[in-house]
């Protein structure tokens, strides 16, 4: 005979009459998971708003900065140069010597190897015809450069040019910013031994060894050397596949939603902490830099956790960035991080 062990039980049974709507039911889930998914979607494209806001104002910081620097440096070169003017005397404070030829050549004479010929001191003749007749030929010496006020400079950045014969009318000032480009800069100052000039804009080009000179008519200076650095440009460096990141990493959950890093630990019966690295086989190219990190917490942290930048490369072209994170059980963080980085004007990073 088989006996069966009494079993006892306590509890309360619910039974739903009439059945539920499972169509119904079915339905209320599907609703359920769309406005979860459409709230990961709305804050997401906020973050990316928020994302692209700090990266504007982020450049205009920079922009003005620079243009208030350019802007009273500029000043104080012109009141250098009418102080000296109206007071002749050698000007005050250290003075960049020009070097190599400082005759009168043309700039794209220059050598492969970028070293001008060494040339004499020209000289042009110019004759007046006055009432009674001719006058006899008068000699003027060609343009001069004898010093630089800087040795180097982007776009925007005056330079005070120091030497002889540029004449008291503003003739030109010529920068050679790459091989076979040759522009023309504004004059913001112009006498006879002193001219303030500002760098002209190019775009799409590197850092360059080039040359300044004077050109007043036809007579043109000898060239003098000037390395031409170009202006900056910001942009986002977001995430990449080039990344490491550490259990538990959820990517079907609202890691897929929202775009971030998602460290869920709804099963978690212990906690976690790690790190997670990005960038580290990266490196920036074309001279350039990482400006700074953008990072944030998504959403809210559940239970108790946290995550924040340990360690990145700010200043080098290395755009690598190490988050330390730590959730204790069934917790969960989740982030994002971006980089703003900078470099040559219309120049690729890679």
């Amino acid at each position: 005979m088989l006996r069966v062990a009494k079993t006892e039980a306590q509890g309360t049974v619910t039974i739903q009459h009439p059945p539920g709507d499972m169509q119904q039911a079915e339905q209320q889930l599907k609703a359920l998971a769309g406005d979860r998914h459409a709230a990961a979607q709305q804050q997401l494209s906020q973050i990316r708003d928020q994302l692209h806001q700090a990266v504007q104002a982020r450049q205009a910081q920079l922009q003005k900065a620079m243009s208030d620097q350019q802007a009273t440096r500029l000043q104080q070169l012109k009141a250098q140069a009418a102080q000296s003017s109206a007071r002749p005397a050698k000007i005050a404070g250290p003075q960049l010597q020009a070097k190599g030829s400082d005759v009168a050549m043309s700039p794209m004479a220059v050598s492969k190897e970028g070293l001008a010929p060494k040339q004499t001191i020209g000289t042009s003749q110019s004759r007046d015809i006055g009432a009674a007749g001719s006058n006899p030929p008068q000699t003027v010496a060609k343009p001069t450069i004898t010093s630089l006020s800087v040795s180097e400079g982007q776009p925007g950045d005056p330079v005070l040019i120091n030497g002889s014969g540029f004449g008291s009318s503003p003739g030109e000032v010529h920068f050679i910013v790459n091989p076979g480009m040759d522009l023309k800069a504004s004059a913001d100052y112009w006498s006879d031994a002193q001219v303030v000039a500002t760098v002209p804009s190019a775009e799409k080009i590197l850092s360059y060894g080039g040359y300044v000179y004077v050109q007043r008519g036809t007579d043109k200076s000898g060239v003098v050397s000037f390395k031409f650095n170009p202006a900056l440009q910001l942009m986002t460096l977001g995430i990449t596949a080039d990344k490491r990141i550490k259990s538990p990493y959820d990517t079907t959950g609202i890691g897929a939603f929202c775009g971030c890093i998602a460290h869920e630990g709804a099963g978690d019966l212990f906690g976690h902490k790690d790190d997670d690295e990005f960038f580290s086989n990266t490196t920036l190219k074309n001279g350039w830099v990482v400006d700074s990190v953008n990072f944030g917490i998504h959403g809210s942290i559940f239970g108790n956790a946290n995550a924040s930048v340990s360690d990145s490369r700010i200043g080098t072209n290395s755009p690598y960035v190490k988050v330390h994170w730590w959730m204790d059980t069934f917790s969960s963080v989740d982030y994002n991080v971006s980089l703003n980085i900078k470099g040559p004007t219309g120049v690729p990073y890679q």
